[in-house]
């Protein structure tokens, strides 16, 4: 099925789905290339999954393992840091 189209329909469609990034559910979505069209991707279907408009944003053209990993060190970094608060340590 390629030349599946990021058009109103799909979007609407799909909107009930979770982001494929961060398992956002009340975002609005968008259809996301995996391998973004600029960086040589395919428009087809195989390469799209719906994602948040934030995650969609965040990554850009950013290689999709690269955003994954820092992404991952974020999230870790931010819960961390939330347990050094929670146990009155920080600066």
């Amino acid at each position: 099925m390629s030349g599946w189209r990021n058009t109103s329909w799909t979007r609407q469609y799909y909107a009930q789905d979770p982001c494929v990034y961060c398992g956002a559910t009340h975002q609005r979505k968008t259809v996301e290339h995996v391998v973004p069209v600029s960086s040589g991707g395919h428009l087809g279907h195989e390469n799209q999954v719906i994602a948040c408009r934030t995650c969609n944003r965040r990554r850009g053209r950013t290689p999709l393992l690269v955003w994954l990993v820092a992404m991952h060190k974020a999230k870790r970094n931010s819960l961390v840091a939330q347990q050094l608060v929670n146990r009155g340590l920080h600066a």
